[in-house]
């Protein structure tokens, strides 16, 4: 994820963390002459807003790996990942025609962000 979809995210959670807290404070009335309530309900769903865009970012992020991953060879889960999966889930995999031989594929490792303790 990137550094704008992780701050996306918190402030998703800040807000629907928030937005009861207001709600029963009263704070979604008018709390005086000339004084605009807050939208609390609006809030909330730009809250939603932003968890949806974060989950479509990750979707897309998985749909690129899939795509890459099917123009290469990939021979099935490692030797090694087989051998730990239970007995029913090694029936499976090897019933699939992809049954263990395959390699690790290569993990992408992000840059820090800044500001976040690593």
């Amino acid at each position: 994820l990137t550094s704008c979809l992780v701050c996306l995210a918190d402030l998703a959670g800040c807000i629907n963390c928030l937005a009861p807290l207001f709600r029963e404070l009263g704070f979604d009335f008018c709390p005086g002459e000339g004084v605009p309530p807050l939208p609390v309900e609006e809030l909330r769903l730009a809250a939603d807003c932003a968890v949806l865009t974060v989950s479509g970012c990750m979707y897309a992020q998985q749909q690129i790996e899939l795509n890459e991953m099917k123009g290469m060879d990939y021979g099935g889960p490692p030797s090694s990942i087989l051998a730990a999966l239970p007995p029913a889930m090694q029936t499976m995999v090897s019933q699939s025609g992809r049954g263990g031989g395959g390699i690790v594929p290569q993990q992408q490792q992000m840059a820090p962000l800044r500001g976040y303790p690593r």
